[in-house]
């Protein structure tokens, strides 16, 4: 019987470890507001005002914003649970992502240099990222 390779993403290609996921405690289901619709992957940096718990997140699309006024989160899936990829709706005025967003989760880097190294971020702006992630204790541990 042949091997049959199957193209698919597991949590586990993000998150190295997460400290009693049972509970989610560094999950959040999330707002993100977009202009039009958008197809996102697990790996997605979003950011917002700090404290500014009744505002959307954005899509993170300039290393302007990366600023330390701004808090960020990492999304992994749908309001739901995890998924391979969806689609934020520009309609949507309500909760359509969960992300991680605060302490207790390590997650690799290799998604995110996937999405934002070269595109959007150069290195040095890539590791801006990596501590301001920090400070909120979501950890990018280095991978290859």
């Amino acid at each position: 019987m042949p091997l049959v390779t199957r193209s698919f993403s597991q949590l586990s290609h993000l998150v190295l470890h997460e400290k009693d996921p049972s509970i989610g405690y560094a999950r959040e289901v999330i707002w993100v507001d977009v202009a039009a619709d958008t197809v996102v992957t697990p790996g997605t940096v979003v950011f917002r005002a700090k404290g500014a718990t009744d505002l959307a997140y954005g899509l993170l699309t300039s290393n302007t914003q990366l600023v330390t006024t701004n808090e960020f989160a990492v999304l992994f899936g749908d309001r739901y649970g995890h998924k391979e990829s969806w689609t934020l709706l520009a309609a949507d005025v309500v909760d359509n992502a969960v992300a991680f967003v605060r302490d207790n989760v390590i997650l690799k880097d290799y998604l995110l240099k996937q999405k934002y190294v070269t595109s959007v971020l150069t290195a040095p702006q890539f590791e801006a990222l990596r501590h301001l992630l920090k400070a909120q204790g979501v950890i990018l541990e280095i991978t290859v």
